[in-house]
């Protein structure tokens, strides 16, 4: 006696195949796609300060340009400093980057996006004051950061 499955020319078996590999590349794709969608909008989250153990509230707002660059502002809530329009800002694929001032320095942000969340670790990098003349007016520092789109 033979199965069906035997006496089922292999054309009848192609389709589940098919659909099996659409199905794996469908879910890789949710994710690839991450780095290709809009993050236009608002986030709020949380950074901390591992240099000092040290937390505060951020809403970070975000606006795409053309050519991967971004706009936007980061409000950091007390004790913490650093918070402003961002001096610069870009983005490749699920990579964001951005900077902000902070007294006697700047913090340069990088994070990776993961559906509504974006979230990494931050820098502070000294500078000297009246150009340098005067040294690090503050220590180098760092934390991570995470924030949620609203």
């Amino acid at each position: 006696m033979h199965s069906v499955a035997r006496s089922m020319p292999s054309r009848f078996r192609f389709p589940k195949i098919l659909a099996a590999f659409i199905c794996v590349l469908s879910l890789g794709l949710v994710g690839f796609l991450d780095g290709w969608r809009s993050i236009d909008g608002r986030y709020r989250g949380v950074c901390e300060n591992t240099t000092y153990d040290v937390r505060a509230d951020i809403v970070l707002e975000l606006r795409e340009g053309v050519n991967n660059a971004l706009s936007g502002s980061l409000i950091i809530g007390p004790p913490l400093d650093g918070g402003g329009t961002l001096l610069w800002a870009s983005r490749d694929g699920k990579k964001i980057k951005f900077t902000t001032k902070t007294t006697g320095g700047k913090i340069v942000w990088l994070g990776e996006i993961d559906g509504k969340d974006i979230g990494g670790e931050y820098f502070v990098e000294p500078e000297g004051g009246l150009g340098g003349l005067l040294g690090p007016q503050i220590e180098k520092q760092q934390g991570r950061w995470l924030a949620r789109r609203q």
